[in-house]
């Protein structure tokens, strides 16, 4: 494109041309003297190769005029555009300083000020968003870092190319250099597959921006444009402390959240986002003198745990077993406020409690595993148990199974079972003792239930269903073939007139669930 480039002195659209202040897929950003105002503007003309087509040229006029009406502190005002021959051009408040993509140049960006940048950002979007109008295209080249309008006060934080991106993205997804306009490595997955795109769609780009701040490297940095892709789609969203293990573990869920897959599952609003994230740096910041997270010499965990038991000797026992299987054990409490306060510093992946707790020793552990999960989901739940306590467990059981465990201590003896048993629960899955099924399925009812009606065969299919075994594990526990089994299954389910579902662990809690309501 060096042959359209503007050279100092040149006159454009009336404006006189000073120098070049940067250049990317979209155009050329030049510093230039206003025609008749005593004032350098940042003129952006874009390549003749997006704006060639009459549709676009109008569109682009439009979003012109919708970002021109926004006023506010953190996105850089729009003074004019137009056209010059057969390029388009749009003339914006100039902002000296920097932008973000130039301060990445220099590795991870302090996680305050990564985080005071992003909710700058948050601010000035949902303000347009409440204008209906959705930028597109947020990425940190699109923000721009200025010096403090007074000492005493924080750097400026100012979004720019509002529309721009959504003017061109319905015709012309490439540039003459290859890349999509709205820049791949923040693209939402909506907008990579074309589909319908709104705010939400900023608020990823806004948590893929921050993930790239906070580590030095996009959430997804594919060898290839169809890598990438394949990563916004398909792939798990990653953990910033994967990167940088020094940062924030309550980053993780915050980010996971702005990042998800579905635009439903996101924040409701981008300062929302912003807002969590400030509180896990906050919620960090309290807790490191208190709960300082273990140092390890050797490679990075598969866990991240947290016990609480007030039995010291059970606990430390168990921490020695999972960090010989190569887990992080991030904390240990003897009670159930230590505990929550541990899971709020960490955000560990399973949260592995003792039921009965001090200072009470009645409910302590279920009302502090309930906690858990209503606060942080992404936390998985181990109970332990000196004994089988049916009605507490149910009462747990009923708000899901995903990611929840309840197993006798007399588990932990068997390292094998209790590891997989953990890590099925850290997956997602649930795992619930055997003898805890064979309590419930046995014990008497009263009048006549579904129950009744299953055969001694189904009645052990049950009990494995509940542990969250595959049809095919139960066939080998029972050396049964796997159809075997799936005709079980739907003999189970239609005599308690429950429909299967393609997910085990989502059986697990209609099983149970059915149980708890059958008393």
């Amino acid at each position: 494109m060096s042959g359209d480039s503007l050279e100092p002195g040149t006159r454009f659209a009336g404006y006189t041309i000073e120098g070049t202040l940067g250049s990317g897929g979209m155009g050329t950003v030049y510093a230039a003297r206003h025609p008749t105002l005593p004032r350098t503007v940042a003129l952006k003309v874009l390549h003749p190769a997006l704006t060639g087509d009459d549709d676009v040229r109008t569109r682009f006029e439009l979003e012109a005029d919708h970002a021109a009406r926004l006023d506010h502190p953190a996105i850089v005002a729009v003074y004019d555009r137009g056209r010059e021959g057969n390029r388009l051009w749009i003339a914006m408040q100039l902002v000296p300083g920097t932008d973000a993509a130039r301060l990445l140049r220099d590795g991870p960006v302090e996680p305050d000020r990564a985080v005071r940048i992003i909710e700058s950002v948050a601010a000035a979007l949902d303000y347009a968003h409440r204008a209906e109008v959705f930028h597109r295209d947020v990425n940190p080249a699109n923000i721009l870092l200025a010096a403090p309008a007074a000492p005493d006060e924080p750097e400026r934080v100012l979004l720019t190319d509002f529309g721009i991106a959504k003017a061109l993205d319905d015709t012309v997804h490439l540039t003459a250099a290859g890349t999509l306009v709205a820049t791949l490595r923040y693209a939402a997955p909506e907008q990579i597959e074309g589909r319908t795109v709104d705010y939400r769609a900023d608020q990823y780009s806004l948590g893929c921006t921050l993930f790239h701040l906070l580590t030095g490297a996009p959430p997804y940095p594919g060898p290839s444009r169809a890598a990438i892709m394949n990563g916004h789609l398909n792939g798990p969203i990653p953990r910033p402390g994967d990167h940088l293990p020094t940062l924030p573990r309550g980053l993780e869920p915050v980010l996971a959240r702005a990042m998800a897959k579905r635009p439903d599952d996101r924040y409701p609003t981008c300062a929302e986002f912003a807002s969590a994230a400030r509180s896990a740096l906050a919620a960090a910041d309290r807790s490191t003198a208190e709960y300082p997270a273990p140092q390890r010499s050797t490679g990075q965990c598969s866990l991240r745990v947290v016990l609480a038991d007030d039995s010291a000797l059970l606990r430390q026992g168990i921490a020695r077993l999972l960090e010989d299987e190569g887990m992080e054990v991030a904390g240990q409490a003897s009670d159930a406020m230590a505990l929550l306060r541990l899971v709020r510093a960490h955000r560990p992946d399973v949260a592995v409690i003792d039921i009965r707790m001090p200072p009470t020793c009645t409910t302590e552990g279920i009302d502090a595993a309930v906690a858990i999960r209503r606060d942080y989901p992404g936390t998985a739940v181990l109970l332990l148990s000196q004994y089988i306590e049916t009605e507490n467990v149910l009462d747990l059981l009923s708000g899901g199974a995903r990611s929840l465990g309840y197993l006798l201590k007399d588990r932990v003896a068997d390292i094998d079972e209790f590891v997989t048993a953990l890590r099925r629960v850290a997956a997602g899955g649930s795992a619930i003792d055997p003898d805890l099924v064979g309590r419930l399925v046995s014990r008497p009812h009263h009048g006549a239930l579904p129950l009744d009606d299953l055969s001694p065969r189904e009645r052990e299919v049950l009990r494995l269903m509940a542990e969250g075994r595959s049809n095919r594990a139960i066939g080998a526990a029972l050396f049964l073939g796997e159809r075997t089994i799936e005709t079980h299954v739907r003999g189970i389910f239609a005599k308690l007139g429950l429909q299967p579902e393609p997910d085990d662990h989502r059986r697990v809690l209609a099983v149970l669930t059915h149980l708890r309501l059958g008393n």
